[in-house]
């Protein structure tokens, strides 16, 4: 490794987020801007690498929330990655998302959840794009004095598309990793809140 004279970054954020009561619901935005700089010696020369990321998200919800609790959004995020010499390796790339979240509690005993998104990658240095859904779901029953134990059944990429993808800039190489996961898989869980 070569120590190099700089290595910059900055981030900022905005968060906005109102009631709309005559549809008796909740919007929430958030936008990020990132940005770094670094350098990469490339045949004793200085490569400055420069990415500039912006993303946004937003979400809906229901404001009342007693047997209901429904939420659905989208984000998307745009990188431009460039090199002062590599120029070749020059990148954009974007990812986008949908996601929903549904939370049904019909009374003190019982409660329903599932949630899923679906996650897109896109680069311009790369001729194929990839898709992965995602779904879980789960039933929850309480019992004991004060309700205070429970038996979950919950199920995890009940879909089993999620894979686990990384896509990497780097001054003389452009890589996009592909690994696998635990994948579909169904658990049986207890809690018991222990004390007063």
């Amino acid at each position: 490794p070569i120590n190099v004279a700089y290595q910059y970054s900055a981030y900022s954020f905005v968060y906005f987020t109102t009631p709309i009561r005559r549809l008796g619901i909740k919007l929430n935005i958030r936008l990020n801007e990132s940005w770094n700089r670094g350098i990469s010696v490339v045949d004793t020369e200085d490569n400055i690498n420069t990415n500039l990321t912006h993303s946004i998200k937003a979400n809906i919800e229901n404001r009342k929330k007693e047997k209901w609790h429904l939420s659905f959004g989208g984000s998307l995020s745009l990188t431009n990655s460039t090199f002062s010499l590599a120029t070749s390796q020059d990148n954009q790339y974007y990812n986008t998302s949908y996601f929903g979240e549904m939370n049904y509690t019909p009374s003190e005993k019982w409660n329903f959840e599932a949630d899923g998104n679906v996650v897109n990658y896109n680069s311009r240095n790369f001729e194929d794009s990839f898709s992965i859904p995602i779904l879980n779901a789960g039933i929850s029953y309480f019992f004991w004095k004060g309700n205070k134990a429970s038996i979950s059944l919950k199920g995890f990429d009940l879909l089993d598309k999620n894979t686990s993808i990384r896509q990497i800039t780097e001054s003389n190489y452009v890589q996009q990793e592909e690994s696998n996961t635990i994948g579909r898989r169904v658990m049986l869980v207890f809690k018991m809140k222990m004390g007063k």
